[in-house]
């Protein structure tokens, strides 16, 4: 289906077509992460609204955990080329692990790390290991700035990157 210039993307940005994802003319890889998340984001968030405030509290909770207890959330992360840098360097100084990353995202979107652990929490999802609503829950957060999960999932990759560059101690 050709879309015409003045026609809604079909990303449902509500954006023309002609100012959305590419079809006519190179929108920024932030850009284009940004709409995938929130395409992601807006199909989801019908699943929360019978929610009551102590109901998403709860749901946000499990949805923080999510990066220690699925390794492949933090591994998303550090895959993420925006991100690689700000993990590396938030893990040689561990003590100072939370108030850097924290610092660091008020300052940066990390758009591509958003759009990693977006393709994560689908596949956990479809794969039947997080539940349907934990899953909403972490997509909506992450088209929200600043992102409960993302700011986890960078400290979590962070202390472990900190874990593998520590030097070993010999007991003797």
């Amino acid at each position: 289906m050709r879309l015409g210039r003045s026609t809604a993307c079909t990303c449902g940005s509500g954006r023309l077509a002609r100012d959305c994802c590419g079809r006519f003319h190179r929108i920024s890889d932030e850009d284009a992460a940004r709409a995938h998340v929130r395409r992601h984001a807006q199909v989801v968030r019908d699943l929360l609204t019978p929610f009551s405030a102590a109901g998403l509290e709860g749901l946000r909770r499990e949805m923080l955990a999510l990066p220690q207890t699925h390794g492949e959330l933090s591994a998303a992360v550090t895959d993420a080329p925006d991100s690689a840098r700000l993990i590396a360097a938030a893990g040689q100084r561990p003590a100072y692990i939370s108030a850097s990353v924290g610092a660091a995202l008020v300052r940066t979107d990390l758009a591509l790390a958003r759009v990693a652990l977006t393709k994560a929490i689908v596949r956990l999802r479809e794969a039947g290991t997080i539940d349907d609503y934990v899953a909403a829950a972490a997509l909506v957060d992450l088209d929200s700035s600043p992102s409960g999960l993302l700011t986890t999932a960078v400290e979590q990759a962070a202390m472990s990157a900190g874990r593998r560059d520590a030097p070993i101690h010999s007991h003797a």
